[in-house]
């Protein structure tokens, strides 16, 4: 179907959208309209009409209209078209979006087929955003329904949709399950597949045999002492073709280790075989955050940490075009299985000033697991976790939750199985083998996984900005503090060890509104200090900030306003900077300070921000005391 792009100079947007939504507003008392042209002409333009906010209606309605002509299943194909006409526009999120509506309205039995095929199309969409634990839940339960009785007559499906889970699992770095779940898909070849011996004629065959081969010939020349508990974790069968088929490959493996591992770290979500040893890694980044959960390396711990990494990871997607405003930061998140003491939280925080640093509790899958608490146990941690991230208000940010789960968040995190029961594909034994199994670390710096671009750290002007209003706020600050600090500000410029410490802080970036505000707050704090007990007004530091210095009957010491102390200052001041100005903070009891302001500097002008005013260092107030004319 050709499509026509959002850059396109022709398409006049607002026109076309005040025709669509008058017609849709007006199809109900139309039923003998023929829908059909606009709604044909609706996919064509589809990627260019995104942006206006009718558009969700308007796609609802018609799609709505032809559902009632010809059901569930031309909804599906009209949302397949449009999902592919995102993908050739270069919108992967887009796409996703309409490829789940796909999902749900194909899952019937004349077209689960369709409904399969969409959802590996979707594993492999989260896979190309390195989001590999979500594409691999994706693909693993195409392949667990495809194997049941609700999916009799799609196993031919298997061998490609194992081998598709397989290279998502060999992206991660878990590479002992990625080399178990190639058995299984050879496996599953011989099995279903239509003339299995002629290897040429199925495409997927190659991509077993890289990854396989990769994972043996680099255990077999880098960790050696892995290659026995390798062979125990895979089909005799496979290890016999492969064994007929590394002597072939063999010679054009001359990475050495230090080339090996730096090409692991470019293509990898995960360092090779962080499966080995007594805890397993998941790693993976999006929008600014870098997240690196551990769990114990037993089965039903593992799968619930794989349960947990894929929800988020697919609740990150969603959340994506709605910018969640997230501190960029490392997430560390320890995974355990339980029940939490006394019915708490099942998210509990460390106290950490430079990461998220946590605990999550979850429950273990079996047969008579209870779905519908067990969906909500995962929606709501997920969430609860989300929430402590991000730098909007909670009740804006849970507002954002709320719409992604109006379309549909929660169909997406289950997925149609629930993940224990399509994942649980490897037997106790296998995780035993692996847990047993160590190896030494492939470096001695920490990997760093990669971003896609449809998820990176977002660099606009965050939600809330209004330059005009920061810069008014900066004037009062040139206007008001001066005036506040009109006995100390003299002194502290007129002592060379001071003044030498704010041209410090000047070089390294720092704008003299920002020295003023440091200066203030810590003159406040020192003015709190020397009060005696029951003397503090109720509405300290506002009073502070209304009453003229020469109110009080003595100087603050000098040696107080150190380069050091200022900067410690400023980090406290940040909060409160982020608060007044653009209604921004933090739900952490122990804020990352440094992602905060990173923040600010990156979405909301912190770092540039200014207007003109008399330099601070090498200019003098004003007969007022100010640096800068009131009313300028």
């Amino acid at each position: 179907m050709p499509t026509v792009s959002s850059a396109n100079p022709l398409v006049d947007v607002t026109e076309a959208m005040d025709c669509l939504e008058q017609l849709v507003d007006l199809l109900p008392q139309a039923p003998a309209f023929p829908v059909g042209g606009a709604s044909e002409t609706f996919q064509i333009f589809a990627p260019a009409l995104t942006e206006d906010p009718r558009y969700e209606k308007i796609r609802d309605a018609l799609d709505a209209a032809q559902a009632d002509l010809a059901g569930d299943s031309s909804v599906a194909a009209r949302c397949r078209d449009r999902a592919m006409a995102f993908l050739r526009a270069g919108r992967p999120l887009d796409a996703l979006h309409e490829l789940h509506e796909v999902k749900i309205n194909w899952w019937h039995g004349d077209t689960l087929r369709g409904a399969l095929l969409t959802m590996r199309m979707i594993g492999k969409i989260y896979g190309d955003l390195d989001l590999q634990q979500a594409a691999r839940q994706y693909a693993l339960t195409a392949a667990a329904v495809a194997a049941s009785p609700v999916g009799q007559g799609n196993q031919d499906l298997l061998p490609a949709t194992l081998t598709q889970a397989m290279a998502h699992t060999h992206a991660a770095g878990h590479w002992g399950d990625a080399l178990a779940l190639g058995g299984l898909a050879f496996m599953a070849h011989h099995l279903f597949a239509e003339n299995p011996e002629d290897y040429p004629s199925h495409g997927y065959i190659q991509q077993l045999d890289f990854h396989s081969s990769m994972v043996m010939l680099s255990a077999e020349r880098f960790r050696p002492a892995l290659m026995p508990a390798l062979r125990e974790l895979t089909d005799a069968d496979y290890l016999a073709d492969l064994d007929e088929h590394l002597p072939l490959i063999r010679p054009s493996f001359t990475q050495t280790a230090q080339q090996f591992i730096q090409n692991a770290d470019d293509q990898l979500t995960g360092r090779p075989f962080s499966d080995v040893g007594a805890h397993r890694d998941m790693n993976f980044a999006a929008l600014g955050t870098t997240w690196r959960i551990r769990c114990d390396n037993t089965r039903a711990t593992v799968l619930a940490a794989e349960r947990f990494t894929a929800a988020v990871q697919i609740s990150l997607a969603e959340l994506a075009p709605h910018d969640p405003l997230f501190f960029p930061q490392n997430i560390l998140v320890r995974v355990i299985t339980g029940t939490p003491l006394g019915g708490g939280d099942r998210v509990t925080f460390r106290p950490n000033n430079h990461a998220i640093d946590c605990t999550v509790i979850l429950s273990t899958y079996s047969a008579s697991t209870d779905h519908t608490a067990f969906e909500r146990e995962l929606s709501t941690t997920v969430v609860h976790l989300l929430a402590h991230l991000s730098a909007r208000p909670t009740e804006a940010f849970m507002s954002l939750v709320k719409t992604t789960f109006a379309r549909g968040l929660l169909h997406k995190l289950i997925s149609g199985r629930p993940y224990d029961e399509a994942a649980g594909l490897l037997a106790e034994a296998h995780y035993d083998t692996l847990r047993r199994s160590a190896m030494p670390p492939w470096s001695d710096t920490a990997f760093q996984p990669p971003t896609a671009l449809q998820l990176a750290r977002p660099i606009t002007p965050g939600p809330g900005y209004d330059r005009t209003r920061a810069l008014d706020m900066i004037r009062d600050n040139y206007t008001d503090l001066p005036q506040v600090l009109s006995e100390t500000l003299p002194r502290v410029l007129a002592d060379p060890d001071t003044r030498a410490g704010l041209q410090e802080l000047r070089e390294e970036g720092w704008l003299d509104w920002q020295i003023l505000v440091a200066l203030a707050n810590m003159a406040a704090n020192l003015r709190l200090q020397q009060a005696s007990p029951g003397s503090v007004p109720r509405d300290y530091p506002t009073r502070f900030f209304q009453t003229p210095e020469s109110h009080y009957p003595s100087a603050l010491p000098l040696n107080a306003f150190t380069a050091d102390n200022l900067r410690a200052q400023m980090d406290v001041t940040l909060l409160a900077v982020a608060q007044r100005r653009w209604k921004l903070g933090s739900a952490m009891t122990t804020p990352n300070l440094q992602a905060l302001k990173e923040l600010l500097t990156a979405r909301y002008g912190y770092a540039t921000d200014d207007v003109p005013h008399r330099d601070l260092l090498n200019g003098a107030p004003d007969e007022g005391g100010a640096l800068i004319a009131p009313g300028t």
